[in-house]
């Protein structure tokens, strides 16, 4: 797979650990919104994504893969304009997806700063 979007983490927020063992990974492009700082991964694009998100696609984080199972309406139009999106890891069966979400299946840790964010698909 081949990545179509790359990031570099800036920071986690205090809380943002707390979010992901709960299965929910809140990513925000600096600069972010004082309200979502706390439970938020920061991070740097370089770039807009080549193509849209889709199911199949790799999300990676430092040395974690999750496999996007659904994408939310909105999840590439706020990945676009705010380097924003969540990823709720392995949700039970019919959970609601959120127009800006993105299920996955997977585990991540927290990552550190410097590691690389990516989005990997093939280019068809």
């Amino acid at each position: 797979m081949k990545a179509y979007y790359e990031s570099t983490v800036l920071r986690a927020g205090d809380e943002a650990e707390i979010m992901i063992d709960g299965g929910v990974v809140i990513l925000y492009a600096d600069p972010i919104p004082d309200a979502l700082e706390s439970v938020s991964v920061v991070h740097s694009p370089g770039g807009r994504p080549d193509r849209e998100i889709r199911v199949g696609d790799e999300f990676v984080l430092g040395e974690h893969r999750v496999e996007v199972t659904a994408v939310g309406d909105r999840a590439d139009e706020n990945l676009r304009a705010l380097g924003h999106i969540v990823v709720y890891l392995n949700p039970e069966d019919g959970t609601a997806l959120l127009p800006g979400a993105v299920h996955g299946r997977g585990t991540i840790g927290v990552p550190a700063a410097g590691d690389v964010l990516s989005l990997r698909g093939s280019t068809s």
